[in-house]
């Protein structure tokens, strides 16, 4: 490459989004933007910064990543590449975490070239928030004509497998001085792991066929593959949080209901004492804002022990039933006449 390059998209679909509950219901929309910059460094060599952003099933995510690379058009590419992503999922109340789930990966990278096909490769490890591991990627990529790319691919990420089958068309449309192009990715894998995107691309650069930008220009932005990660943990902290859940908690449908351990509370203030001697707060979970008013776990103990329980967590939950009490948020409990009929 002998010259910045820079492109930008938008995309949109529908990615596995259940986290392995059915009954969380949680849309799999996707829509977002990815764009990434490239600086040359001789005419072998180039560093490319790539991020991304955007909302999946209702949940923000962000990331970014980078490539250094050296690269001959007419035969390969070998490089390291690395991104770090945070999905915006959770919190899990019964595990005791907070939202937001961290994939971060570093690998190497490689390209081979032959007229009209190009084989790529990455490999490497990924971690973070998600269990450490091996992940990797292929593809085979045909271009029946310069401006036309049909592929065929393998992804391993989040311990899980999948097809994957995309494609890419160079219009000649110009935007804003930069050539536009159309790409669309099926995925098809385990259990969850199965999406289809497809989007707008806006590439700018000196190349003017598709082959030759994806050969001379800037490598694939990687970024977005971190969500698949984040969401294979995703569904092991959702299936962990329901299993911490005591008996007769099961149809809770807030994230704090029965969640009561002093451990994960802020700001508590006294603000009454029941008949019973037990005392009713105000406080914040640490992950949250939120104002609630309820009781403390260690303190119920003291008055009504069977109603306290230890969770596989470690953290102890209250049963409120047992107590004749429920949640109540602090502009909740402001409009109440008086402070029975609550929790927390």
């Amino acid at each position: 490459m002998s010259a910045v390059n820079f492109k930008i998209d938008g995309f949109g679909g529908w990615m596995d989004a259940s986290g392995g509950i059915p009954e969380r219901n949680r849309d799999g929309g996707l829509g977002g933007s990815s764009a990434s910059l490239t600086i040359p460094f001789g005419e072998r060599f180039g560093l490319q910064v790539d991020g991304t952003g955007g909302s999946w099933g209702g949940n923000a995510f962000w990331g970014v990543g980078g490539h250094y690379f050296w690269r001959d058009p007419h035969y390969a590419l070998l490089g390291v590449t690395g991104s770090v992503t945070r999905l915006d999922r959770g919190p899990w109340p019964f595990l005791g975490r907070g939202s937001g789930i961290e994939a971060d990966n570093l690998g190497a990278e490689g390209e081979y070239y032959m007229p009209a096909t190009t084989l790529r490769a990455i490999a490497g490890w990924e971690g973070g928030d998600v269990p450490s591991r091996f992940f990797s990627k292929a593809d085979f990529r045909w271009y029946p004509v310069a401006d036309l790319m049909l592929s065929v691919g393998y992804r391993f990420t989040g311990d899980r497998s999948a097809l994957a089958l995309g494609g890419e068309w160079l219009t000649p449309t110009s935007v804003f001085g930069g050539r536009a192009s159309l790409f669309t990715e099926a995925r098809i894998g385990e259990t969850d792991f199965r999406a289809i995107v497809g989007g707008l691309r806006v590439y700018f650069g000196r190349s003017k066929t598709l082959i030759d930008k994806h050969r001379r220009d800037d490598p694939d932005n990687g970024v977005p593959d971190n969500l698949f990660a984040s969401q294979a943990f995703n569904n092991t902290l959702d299936k962990n949080n329901k299993n911490a859940m005591p008996i007769g908690t099961a149809k809770c449908v807030t994230s704090s209901c029965l969640f009561s351990d002093v451990r994960l509370k802020r700001d508590n203030v006294l603000l009454a004492r029941l008949d019973s001697g037990i005392g009713l707060y105000r406080y914040r979970y640490v992950w949250s804002d939120t104002l609630y008013v309820g009781v403390m776990a260690q303190e119920v103990m003291a008055f009504v022990p069977d109603a306290v329980h230890l969770a596989q967590d470690g953290f102890l939950r209250v049963d409120y039933g047992r107590l004749g009490l429920r949640l109540l948020t602090w502009d909740e409990w402001l409009r109440r006449p008086g402070t029975q009929a609550l929790a927390a």
